[in-house]
């Protein structure tokens, strides 16, 4: 803009200059375009400023910057020779930026400038104008018909403008968008604006121009680089995304745009809203007619009745206008209409709809089906409501019958928890194998077992018949007086193990005794593991008579304790005593071990006695990293099974029919599953619950949560406790 003083001394604009740059241009520098502009205008308007003193008001010194190139050449140069014969002076704009200063200066003339060497530009009132960027909102609207582009531009002063575009020509709803977006920049640009903040509420849109999202369509790829080669013309652009109901204003100027027809040959039409704050018949003193619905208020249907009756819209909600649309109103009854099929649906309150679904799940011609199946046979039926599927879901989930009659899970409910002994003998897992049959010739038929944690060293016993007193003569003989008290005993909830007179005797050895939850194996699994290897070397050692698998038992345990146990690299023998037993092989073909230690001096026996001893520790150091390094891969195998389940005291849960498969003798083959309901009453710890009847009853056994599920009420219990 060329700017000059009038006859009363007054600054006034007496031209204005503007062309669009080419793409090259477009890709020039910040300095390079202004630069530009300056031999732009100079080269236009030389008869003005060849004879004057001209004054350049910018914020970048471009003589300065232009006269200290070290070499004269390109663009630069050419354009520098250009403003040779030209007298400039520049002056440090302070605080108007960019090209806002020619919009400033032609809308708020200055006051006189008697010398212009001394020009201040009003630093308090310019900079407040424009230091703050400037507001663009945006949105697009797409119909089968039209399509419509709003905007609203906030200026930095805090005024509004709202702008609607009829898009005349077949658009989607994000070319649209992208119009909306494209135009106002463009307006912003002309405006003189250098820093804006862009809000819509497109998330492709915002995402793609922030380069969040690549711009994979062919039809946008177009209106992506139109966008970008609009931004290169700005200072700083920040782009938002917002929710659609904070970009209200520009999307009800996007649906006024594509719903509004305007004329053929005329360009633009004015639309005037103005505010009526009463009634028309407030107005004129008569009253409102009171229409009685028989849809009560807190009814989803209230709201698009009234609409649909009375032509309100529900409060102003712009929701419930949209919504009202899907709907009609027949012979009484409000109707959902379906497009596509042509169907109407009958609308249901909470009341019809729980009758509508007990009589479908658990009526006469119900099958208790999930609760997707449920909603797809009441839509087919011609029955509508919102929540149709949640209500389903839940009334399915909440029934008595399926929850009783559910499958029983089988995967752990708990991620494992591995028990490691380093110390020596203070772990034993404890286990009886039986009833056997057929018992051996002396009547054995129980066998127990008792295995140490860490070396795998096994301790068994066969019983004629067992009780607490073979078990207490079993720990004190083959355990304590063998061994030493150790630290722990890790049982099931046998009887014979939680008797008053065990209890009474690792009370007096202060041993702490483990008992798992009943029906849960795994709980002690170490005891299980050694029963299945026992049992698997014993049937292979029978052959003709195997009655006589008693008198096998103490070679099956030979041969246990000086096999490799996979867990610890080595036999349990060796752990135990610090040296590999010699075996009957190395007698019948003698062994290097065996055929030299008779030539041993007492010393060199000694020395390697000594040393055998001190290579244990490390042995036994050996052993337990790879006993934890093995505990750490099987529970890692074990926990991807794993189904976690927990509970708070207080909740209600149902339990399995323990034994698993036990038949009720009432139902027999229609016997439940679970339960119940019970009471959490304890949270004891590793999936471990204590439970009690809904009498106040304490059960005496705790369950695993494996055997547990949450208890849902039924719908009719949950509305009536709301």
């Amino acid at each position: 803009m060329l700017a000059q003083d009038n006859d009363q001394g007054k600054e006034q604009a007496i031209h204005y200059l503007r062309r669009i740059l080419t793409p090259v241009e477009i890709r020039y520098s910040p300095i390079e375009k202004l630069c530009l502009v300056l031999y732009f205008s100079v080269i236009k308007l030389r008869h003005y400023m060849l004879p004057s003193v001209v004054h350049i008001i910018s914020q970048t010194n471009l003589i300065k910057y232009m006269l200290t190139q070290p070499i004269i050449k390109s663009r630069i140069g050419k354009w520098t020779m250009a403003l040779s014969e030209f007298t400039f002076k520049y002056m440090a704009q302070k605080s108007v930026k960019g090209q806002a200063l020619a919009q400033f200066l032609a809308d708020h003339p200055s006051v006189e400038i008697e010398d212009m060497e001394n020009v201040e530009i009003d630093t308090a009132q310019v900079g407040q104008m424009y230091h703050e960027p400037w507001l663009l909102y945006f949105d697009g609207s797409s119909t089968s018909d039209s399509a419509g582009a709003g905007i609203v531009i906030e200026s930095p002063t805090g005024q509004k403008h709202q702008y609607a575009f009829k898009l005349d020509f077949n658009c989607t709803n994000n070319k649209a968008e992208y119009e909306a977006l494209i135009i106002r920049l463009e307006v912003l640009e002309e405006l003189g604006a250098t820093r804006v903040k862009v809000f819509g509420d497109s998330l492709l849109v915002i995402n793609q121009m922030l380069q969040v999202f690549r711009c994979s369509n062919l039809s946008l790829a177009t209106y992506y680089a139109a966008a970008q080669q609009l931004l290169s013309c700005f200072h700083d652009v920040e782009f938002h995304h917002l929710p659609r109901e904070l970009n209200r204003e520009a999307n009800e100027m996007a649906q006024i745009a594509s719903g509004v027809s305007i004329p053929a040959g005329q360009t633009n039409k004015i639309i005037t809203i103005e505010r009526n704050s009463l009634p028309s018949l407030a107005e004129r003193g008569m009253p409102a007619d009171v229409f009685e619905l028989d849809v009560l208020l807190g009814n989803w249907r209230f709201y698009i009745t009234q609409h649909l009756l009375m032509k309100t819209d529900g409060g102003g909600s712009r929701k419930i206008r949209m919504l009202s649309s899907k709907f009609t109103i027949k012979n009484g009854e409000l109707l959902r209409k379906i497009p596509d099929d042509d169907l109407l649906l009958r609308c249901l309150g909470s009341e019809d709809a729980q009758l509508v679904m007990a009589e479908v799940h658990e009526g006469i011609c119900g099958a208790h089906q999930a609760g997707i199946k449920m909603r797809w046979l009441i839509r087919r039926h011609g029955y509508y409501w919102p929540t149709i599927l949640k209500d389903c879901i839940e009334y399915a989930r909440g029934c008595a019958p399926c929850q009783l009659h559910g499958s029983i899970q089988r995967a752990p409910a708990f991620p494992m928890n591995p028990i490691v002994k380093p110390w020596p003998f203070r772990g034993w897992a404890m286990d009886i194998i039986g009833q056997i049959s057929p018992p051996s010739s002396k009547q054995h038929i129980w066998i127990l077992v008792a295995t140490y944690y860490f070396t795998k060293w096994v301790e068994a016993v066969p019983f004629t018949s067992i009780s607490s007193v073979e078990v207490i003569k079993f720990i004190e003989q083959n355990i304590i007086h063998c061994f030493g008290i150790p630290e722990t005993i890790t049982t099931d909830r046998g009887s014979v193990f939680i008797a008053e007179s065990v209890t009474k005797l690792m009370a007096e050895y202060m041993i702490t005794m483990q008992q798992s939850t009943p029906y849960y194996a795994q709980a002690n699994g170490q005891a299980e593991a050694t029963n299945k290897v026992l049992i698997q070397i014993v049937e292979k050692m029978i052959q003709e008579n195997p009655r006589d698998w008693h008198n096998l038992l103490s070679e099956t345990l030979w041969a246990y304790q000086i096999s490799k146990r996979s867990a610890t690299g080595t036999t349990p023998f060796a752990l135990t005593y610090g040296h590999d037993a010699i075996l009957s092989m190395e007698m019948t073909v003698r062994s290097l071990r065996v055929a030299m230690q008779n030539n041993l001096t007492a010393d060199e026996y000694s020395q390697a006695m000594l040393q055998e001893l001190e290579d244990l520790d490390q042995a036994r150091l050996d052993a337990y990293d790879q006993l934890q390094a093995q505990k750490k891969a099987v529970a890692r195998a074990c926990n991807k099974k794993t189904r976690y389940k927990s509970f708070g005291e207080g909740e209600l849960v149902w339990k399995v029919v323990l034994p698993i498969g036990t038949k009720d003798p009432r139902f027999g083959k229609w016997s439940p599953n679970w339960e119940g309901p019970f009471i959490i009453d304890k949270v004891l710890g590793k999936g471990a619950y204590h439970l009690r009847d809904k009498d106040g009853e304490r059960h005496a056994m705790p369950i695993n949560s494996q055997y547990l599920k949450k208890y849902y009420p039924t719908m009719w219990e949950a509305r009536a406790t709301e």
